[in-house]
């Protein structure tokens, strides 16, 4: 959380803000993302993703695009 802070408080915050509410509103993604995390990583609350399990998440890696698309559409912070 401290990495978006000092990464551009304004800027991250409106990204996460859009991003969550895209997310909110395209629910399959949301739950296509959260099986794949489930998967390879556990229900365990405990449990770190590794990069190793992160570079397996094709889901959840593909949604950098997303991410982009979202700061390029919703600019209203920027």
């Amino acid at each position: 959380c401290k990495t978006f802070f000092f990464a551009g408080h304004e800027t991250t915050s409106t990204l996460l803000t859009w991003a969550c509410l895209l997310l909110g509103k395209h629910t399959e993604w949301q739950d296509r993302a959260r099986d794949e995390v489930v998967a390879l990583c556990g229900k365990s609350p405990d449990i770190v993703p590794t990069i190793e399990a992160m570079g397996q998440m094709k889901i959840v890696s593909s949604m950098e695009g997303a991410l982009k698309y979202t700061i390029l559409t919703y600019k209203g912070g920027l």
